[in-house]
């Protein structure tokens, strides 16, 4: 049993040894450009994220919230009490906005839109943006996919910053979910997980070795985009 694994091992050494023979792949793609992409793609990620924030009718008062799932064209909210505030107060400040009605949406890390209330829940609002709100929220979003799909959101790793950086060798290649010795271009990486642009996109779950410089690294693959993937190191990089 162990032989074919030998020599699929050094049909693999070989290959990798042989990368430097194939054609260069394309320039490494930066975050700004990951997001065109997406955006050009039509990418249109509905994202669970917290961002806290307020609403309110045209220059009316504002009502604390915080996002509970943002869309290009959607975003989720839950109400928000202020210090001191119980929930049934929030929620009863809320009660003259119905269905229908236009509002203004300051969010954390998106700011400023517009759109109109077309869902209400014990717990909170929908609110539909405006048309002419939407390509921006569109870039926005696309960001913090390609953010989020190298956030690192467990353990004691999420109590503590961790730094990505653009590697300076950016070019990689890596062994696929089939065996498959595919080459790949890495936009981000920390020591837990990176983000890796290529042509052909193994599935999200399936596990990977990134061969970086001399390293041969295993990973999980935590998320699949159109034309990149995020992976969670098995063992964090040293």
């Amino acid at each position: 049993m162990d032989e074919p694994v030998k020599r699929r091992y050094r049909i693999w050494e070989l290959a990798k040894e042989n990368l430097s023979h194939n054609a260069e792949p394309p320039p490494a793609i930066q975050v700004d450009e990951l997001a065109a992409m997406m955006a050009l793609y039509d990418y249109r990620p509905l994202i669970d994220v917290q961002l806290p924030g307020t609403l309110s009718r045209r220059n009316g008062p504002a009502l604390n919230c915080k996002t509970a799932k943002i869309s290009t064209d959607t975003v989720d909210l839950v109400y928000e009490p202020k210090v001191g505030q119980s929930a049934d107060a929030a929620r009863k400040q809320s009660q003259d906005l119905a269905e229908g009605t236009d509002v203004q949406l300051r969010l954390e890390k998106i700011g400023e839109v517009g759109g109109v209330i077309t869902a209400r829940k014990p717990e909170g609002l929908q609110v539909t943006l405006d048309s002419q709100y939407r390509p921006a929220m569109q870039n926005k979003l696309a960001h913090m996919a390609a953010e989020h799909a190298v956030a690192v959101d467990h353990g004691a790793a999420a109590q503590s910053p961790i730094t990505k950086i653009e590697p300076g060798i950016k070019k990689s290649s890596f062994l696929d979910h089939t065996g498959t010795l595919r080459e790949g271009t890495i936009v981000r990486i920390s020591s837990l997980d990176a983000l890796i642009r290529a042509r052909i996109i193994p599935p999200a779950k399936s596990r990977i070795v990134l061969l970086h410089r001399t390293r041969q690294s295993p990973a999980e693959v935590t998320q699949a985009f159109e034309i990149a993937f995020a992976v969670k190191f098995s063992t964090p990089l040293e």
